[in-house]
């Protein structure tokens, strides 16, 4: 999962005497910009990841993950959670907005403010609805709330009854490429669900999924919302499950599992991402972490850019002071 920009990545191991053929060589190889690697006012000079770069044999891998402030914009003012979802199968991102009510509003993002693209009724339990490509990712996203499933037809979305759903935790993307929505309740093995929409309760079995520690290899990304006892219970600090939101990614995917928290509130609050093996004894290793977010935070997901359809990165929804205003900012991978 990486940033994909405009041509030409100067190699970090290069000099102002590197022969220019060398220069093309490696921007074709790893597919950024120069100032990837080179600071922008001095091409000779290597910034942080150039000299990472030129340290590791030329290559990326294993590069700590790090994301940036790619457009924020002001949300409708009653928002209260916010999601991503494919309109077609091919990545035309929407932004899904829950406001006080049970409609759900998707959004297109262009010239810095938000359109309402469609609306969706989700029911008295809308609050607990998750967004995503669980009927395959060449299929129009769906929603799953507890007791239903809505998936698109034509330009609607259509009602199919799923009694059997009773709860939510949030949704995952395996690394195969499968999403799912998923129920885990702190103890026993989780409820995986994808979507079948020609199947009478609109539901098939998604994959097993594993401890968040055992989840490298297995997770590409995971984004939950528990109760604050049970994440307690899986031995977080209390400091980071304040909000009871909380994920996991494997940003460049390479195998290495991430864990990300909400630290701080109200207008302190930053997202950290922190290394697992520190999360599983109680403390934070932070990899990465957020400028001051707009305000507190009420939701957070992971997902492609609504702009650009190409780059991975977080979607975190805030309110103002004294819960006033709302405002959408996207983190790209950098």
């Amino acid at each position: 999962m990486v940033r994909w920009v405009a041509a030409g990545l100067a190699a970090a191991s290069l000099a102002a005497t590197t022969p220019a053929w060398a220069t093309a060589k490696y921007a074709a190889k790893e597919k950024k910009a120069c100032t990837y690697c080179h600071v922008a006012a001095d091409s000779t000079k290597l910034n942080a990841k150039g000299t990472y770069y030129k340290a590791h044999k030329l290559s990326l891998a294993g590069l700590p993950p790090a994301y940036v402030s790619s457009w924020r914009v002001e949300a409708p003012a009653d928002a209260r959670r916010a999601a991503l979802l494919d309109a077609d199968g091919k990545h035309s991102m929407r932004v899904a907005t829950l406001g006080a009510g049970t409609t759900l509003t998707l959004h297109k993002i262009a010239d810095g403010k938000t359109a309402t693209d469609t609306t969706v009724d989700l029911g008295p339990k809308a609050a607990q609805f998750v967004a995503g490509s669980f009927a395959g990712n060449t299929s129009a996203g769906c929603i799953l709330v507890p007791g239903a499933v809505y998936v698109k037809k034509g330009d609607a979305y259509s009602k199919i009854a799923s009694p059997s759903v009773e709860a939510i935790t949030g949704s995952v993307r395996f690394t195969d490429g499968a999403e799912c929505a998923f129920f885990f309740d702190g103890a026993g093995q989780p409820a995986v669900w994808t979507v079948k929409p020609d199947a009478a309760d609109g539901l098939g079995y998604g994959p097993s999924m594993v401890m968040p520690d055992q989840g490298a290899g297995t997770y590409s990304w995971l984004t939950a919302k528990m109760p604050v006892d049970a994440l307690a219970a899986l031995g977080w600090p209390s400091d980071l499950i304040k909000t009871g939101i909380f994920g996991l990614v494997d940003a460049r995917a390479d195998n290495t599992l991430s864990a990300w928290v909400i630290m701080g509130e109200g207008a302190e609050a930053k997202i950290v991402l922190t290394d697992m093996a520190a999360i599983a004894t109680g403390s934070v290793k932070p990899l990465w972490t957020s400028p001051k977010l707009a305000g507190s935070v009420l939701d957070v997901t992971y997902g492609l850019d609504p702009k650009d359809g190409k780059t991975w990165g977080f979607l975190v929804l805030t309110a103002g002071k004294d819960n006033t205003g709302r405002t959408l900012e996207f983190f790209a991978l950098d």
